[in-house]
């Protein structure tokens, strides 16, 4: 047991290091307990605070779903006719989308609508009636249904015929039970609850189900509370703080839905949030004093402790820095040093991914340029034998040899050329029209090839060899097993700011799972190497999408952004990696 005699110079020492130590762990402890109930109040704000914004972007996106649902459903042929049965069928179709809503509803310009439930009625004192008739789509606040009388929401856009007049509004009500699960789903403490209100103070989403629609903050007993709702209704957001009406003292934070102008807050109790720094100055305190006695027996067991997992860290760095990338540092620590362990293993794990993908990625390069070798032929040599071929046959007046040998030197040519990556469409529908020639012959006209190309599209560029694998598939696996002859339409059309490409066939189809066919086309790529290019020029928007019915026939589209050269793809911030 240790003795200590307050005599002689020692003692003295002694005394003032304590001394010392304990005026130094105070103004610590003091420091800490200060900042630390700053930095916890500012903690639970910002916490407050993303959970408010998570609400309102969560809100705001459900709105933004609804709002954009409604106003394409409003541009189709069924709401423009107003013919409500016919919109009950395409909604059907349509269940996967349309399943957020209750019901929907078509009115005329005065108001008079029918539901797809069957309930006629008027919405011409509906608020939201003429904003939509002056041409807006709204969101309109929380309403009793006429149908159910349940509340729910009612999400309207305009009607319009060919002149963009307004003839009428398409409404779908959504149940207010989607917005009241994404505000309750935000739990805070044990005191603090989320809600929501209207812009006339009207409470629409809480906890308590009693005040929903039937308290008004604003005729609130307590003056604070009734100021921040005014700054929340006014599009303020931020964090307050207010008296309740018993005299409990609250910190609210707030923000609105930009789109609705509906406010959504989080309160919690003040002395919740002032627990949690009592209980940490209680602990800095006693650590404090602990720290003070014991600083000078315990010094260097504590220092050793501390450093020895650094020091295990250090050693397998320098086996890494070494070149073992199997070595791992000690996980086993549930404090910091533990997370860095955690993270340094984590990024030497990341590190022998790189490498084995590196060689991966090496192992499919070499094995391509062993490919593209082994699929070399003398160019010159095959043209020149083949219009030697040609011109015998024009001698001996076998235009149709001569035109089929024509067609298979333009082929090979393009197959051929050391070109750039991108070529225009025009040259990749010649590409392909050339093929259909050669295939036709074959198979004796067997199938006949329809166009519709908008020619205003030709100029724009696409990578080599896309269409022929399509269309050699459409041939071999749809129109050939067919009984009888078949057709093939080859569609290019302009898609908003995209080019679509669509080739359909009236073949055999299929009634399985479609996966991208790995056989070789003429050009040696296959309908999967074909995918596998789009997606990696064009990015996943662009990969090829196949829909096939069973003797019905196949059809395989893409869509391609619009550019003239590589220059505008890489404005475009497409990838641009090698085909």
């Amino acid at each position: 047991m240790l003795q200590f005699k307050f005599s002689g110079l020692k003692s003295k020492i002694l005394l003032i290091v304590l001394v010392i130590m304990v005026f130094g762990s105070s103004i610590i402890s003091f420091t800490v307990y200060l900042n630390s109930k700053k930095i916890i109040r500012e903690d639970i704000e910002k916490l407050s605070q993303i959970k408010v914004e998570k609400m309102v972007t969560l809100i705001e996106g459900k709105l933004l779903k609804w709002k954009s649902e409604i106003e394409i459903l409003s541009k189709t042929d069924e709401a423009q006719q107003r013919d409500i049965e016919k919109l009950k069928e395409y909604i059907l179709e349509r269940k996967d989308i349309y399943d957020d809503y209750e019901m929907f509803m078509v009115s005329d310009v005065r108001g008079q609508y029918k539901g797809t439930t069957g309930f006629d009625a008027s919405i011409s004192e509906r608020d939201y009636f003429h904003a939509v008739m002056q041409g807006r789509t709204v969101v309109s606040d929380p309403v009793i249904s006429k149908a159910t009388g349940i509340p729910v929401i009612e999400v309207a856009a305009p009607i319009r015929n060919s002149r963009e007049q307004v003839i009428g509004a398409i409404i779908g009500t959504v149940k207010m039970t989607y917005l009241t699960q994404i505000v309750m789903a935000e739990k805070f403490g044990k005191t603090g609850f989320p809600y929501m209100i209207n812009q006339d103070g009207l409470i629409m989403i809480h906890p308590d189900k009693e005040k929903i629609f039937k308290e008004n903050l604003l005729q609130s007993q307590s003056k604070s509370l009734v100021s921040v709702v005014n700054k929340m209704i006014k599009g303020g957001t931020g964090v307050d703080y207010y008296t309740s009406s018993d005299g409990v003292e609250n910190i609210v934070t707030y923000s609105i839905v930009n789109s609705t102008g509906w406010p959504i807050a989080i309160s919690i109790e003040n002395n919740e949030v002032s627990q949690p720094v009592v209980h940490l100055a209680n602990r800095t305190v006693g650590i404090g004093l602990a720290i003070t006695i014991f600083m000078l027996i315990i010094l260097t067991v504590a220092i050793d402790y501390l450093v020895k997992p650094l020091l295990e860290i250090a050693a397998v760095t320098k086996l890494v820095a070494g070149g073992n990338l199997s070595v791992r540092a000690n996980s086993g620590y549930k404090d910091e040093i533990g997370e860095l362990a955690r993270g340094f293993n984590n990024m030497l794990d990341k590190i022998n991914n790189l490498i084995a993908k590196v060689y991966q990625e090496e192992d499919k390069k070499r094995e391509a340029e062993l490919k593209a070798l082994q699929a070399q032929i003398n160019p010159h040599f095959l043209y020149n034998t083949l219009n030697t071929i040609r011109w015998m046959a024009v001698i001996q007046k076998a235009d149709n040899i001569s035109k089929m040998i024509v067609s298979l030197i333009k082929l090979l040519e393009l197959s051929g050329k050391r070109v750039g990556k991108f070529i225009s469409i025009e040259q990749e529908l010649e590409h392909a029209q050339n093929y259909i020639y050669l295939q036709k012959i074959r198979y004796n006209d067997k199938f006949e090839v329809e166009y519709d190309i908008d020619e205003n599209l030709l100029k724009y560029k696409i990578i080599k060899f896309v269409l022929q694998p399509i269309i050699e598939n459409a041939i071999f696996h749809g129109i050939e097993p067919k009984d009888g002859s078949g057709t093939i339409k080859i569609i290019i059309s302009k898609v908003e700011d995209m080019i679509r490409f669509q080739v359909v066939d009236n073949g055999v189809g299929m009634d399985e799972k479609i996966d991208v066919d790995k056989n070789r086309s003429f050009s040696g790529l296959g309908i999967e190497n074909v995918n596998e290019r789009l997606i990696r020029n064009f990015g996943e928007d662009s990969k090829l999408i196949i829909t096939s019915h069973i003797e019905k026939g196949t059809k395989v589209e893409f869509y391609l952004p619009m550019f003239i050269d590589e220059e505008g793809m890489v404005n475009k911030n497409v990838q641009s990696n090698d085909c």
